[in-house]
C-alpha cells in the first residue's frame, strides 16, 4: 500500500486585531503561545506551543524588513531633527502686531482713536 501524502496542519488564522495584539506582546501570532524571541533581537525557529515555523529557507529573508524599518526610523529622525534645528519665527516690521489687530470687517464699526478724530476735526 503506497504512503498517502498529507499536508502539515496549520492552525487557523486568527482575527487581525488578535494577531496584532499577540505580536505586540511578543507571542506567537497564530496561537498566542510564547515567548517566541530567544533574545532582544533573535527570534526562535518555531513557536514552542503550536510549532509554527518562523524560519524561511533562504538567507537574508529578513533583510528587506530590516531595511524598510531602518529607512522609516531615519526619516522620522530627520524630520524631528529638522524641526528641532529650525529657528523660531522672528518678528519683523511687517508682521508685528498682526495677531492683535482685529480683522478688517470690524474696522468700519470701531470708533476711531482719539488722536485720529482730533486731527480730523482740525483739518
Amino acid at each position: 500500500m503506497p504512503a498517502v501524502f498529507e499536508w502539515p496542519t496549520v492552525p487557523p488564522r486568527p482575527p487581525v486585531a488578535s494577531a496584532f495584539w499577540r505580536a505586540a506582546r511578543l507571542h506567537c501570532p497564530a496561537c498566542g503561545g510564547g515567548p517566541v524571541f530567544l533574545s532582544w533581537l533573535r527570534i526562535g525557529p518555531a513557536c514552542p506551543s503550536c510549532g509554527l515555523n518562523f524560519t524561511r529557507g533562504e538567507r537574508g529573508y529578513w533583510l528587506g524588513a530590516y531595511f524598510v524599518n531602518l529607512m522609516a526610523v531615519e526619516a522620522i529622525f530627520a524630520v524631528m531633527l529638522g524641526l528641532a534645528l529650525t529657528p523660531p519665527p522672528v518678528a519683523t516690521p511687517t508682521n508685528i502686531g498682526q495677531a492683535a489687530r482685529p480683522p478688517p470687517a470690524t474696522w468700519a464699526r470701531a470708533p476711531p482713536p482719539a488722536t485720529m478724530s482730533s486731527s480730523w476735526m482740525l483739518m
